[in-house]
């Protein structure tokens, strides 16, 4: 049923396959900045837990 739809709305023609490809080249994108988001989140949450310190030497 879905590629009959998809069909009879015209995305396997030439703009239809451009279209797809960049909504998925979209989303792909979103998903990777999502993921480096959490990373960049994360590491700034464990650099707030870490007590503050004072250097007694310097070697």
């Amino acid at each position: 049923m879905p590629l009959f739809i998809a069909y009879k709305f015209g995305f396997f023609s030439e703009q239809g396959i451009k279209i797809f490809a960049w909504v998925w080249f979209k989303k792909t994108l979103f998903i990777g900045i999502g993921i480096l988001g959490e990373y960049v989140g994360r590491i700034y949450m464990e650099s707030k837990r870490r007590p503050p310190f004072i250097i007694d030497e310097i070697y």
